[in-house]
């Protein structure tokens, strides 16, 4: 038994909170998820997942407005090519989400917040270990879950910007980073999560005198937690198209 499933029982099992485990999923549930999740990504679903699913797939807390989380529901999650393979873990209905990270050999990786307005993720816990045992420590010392003080997820719209330019990148230490910059090009920001600690996070939204990004179109360094975000011109104001005719 892994540690991540010693931790997961021992969440489902603290008795506080009013966290009841679901039914565990059958073998059918099992058997059609790991072929779509196979046919979408090339590859086959996180062995732990399918574990933990069998214990009990997913589990409901708090009262009656049913707050909780369900495995094996989505195959893709609205995140872009960069986080594709990752796991729904909690949805709050508004287009954000709690996912958890999947690398390309179907490693489980750290849980993310997904925001989709403003664009962005953040790192909710560095692995789903982490967790389920912080849930479970705050169930058992509070008598609630940490999620319930989010209501739809909006404590963690606490974003900061974190992207690097090119140059910025160039004049660091980090060689990865100035590899993967060196490798993508410089029309990109660049942000670092290798660090994957708790709070950690970036978003990138229009301004009136900076590049934009548009639907997240992070690129991604492999299996590594360096994303490579394009930046997109603002085409010229008026003004500008009149001063570039009286420049020439």
């Amino acid at each position: 038994m892994t540690d991540l499933i010693t931790a997961y029982k021992n969440f489902l099992n603290c008795g506080s909170a009013g966290i009841t485990p679901r039914p565990p999923a059958s073998e059918q549930q099992i058997a059609e998820f790991s072929e779509a999740y196979n046919q979408e990504h090339n590859i086959p679903p996180p062995t732990e997942l399918l574990q933990m699913a069998r214990i009990a797939n997913g589990a409901s807390w708090g009262d009656e407005e049913g707050w909780g989380f369900e495995w094996l529901t989505e195959v893709t999650q609205e995140t872009g090519p960069a986080l594709e393979r990752s796991i729904n873990l909690l949805p709050d209905g508004c287009g954000n989400s709690l996912i958890v990270d999947v690398t390309s050999d179907g490693k489980l990786g750290p849980v993310l917040f997904n925001s989709h307005d403003p664009m962005g993720i953040t790192i909710y816990a560095p692995s789903l270990k982490t967790f389920f045992e912080r849930e479970m420590k705050s169930a058992t010392k509070h008598g609630k879950i940490l999620l319930d003080e989010t209501g739809p997820l909006e404590l963690l719209f606490n974003f900061t910007d974190l992207g690097l330019n090119y140059e910025q990148v160039m004049a660091g230490t980090s060689k990865g980073l100035k590899s993967y910059a060196k490798k993508i090009g410089s029309n990109h920001l660049f942000v670092d999560f290798r660090t994957c600690k708790t709070g950690l996070s970036f978003h990138y939204h229009p301004t009136k005198k900076e590049p934009m990004a548009r639907d997240w179109p992070a690129l991604r360094d492999g299996d590594n937690l360096i994303f490579a975000i394009p930046l997109l011109e603002h085409p010229p104001t008026i003004v500008q198209r009149i001063k570039s005719l009286f420049g020439k």
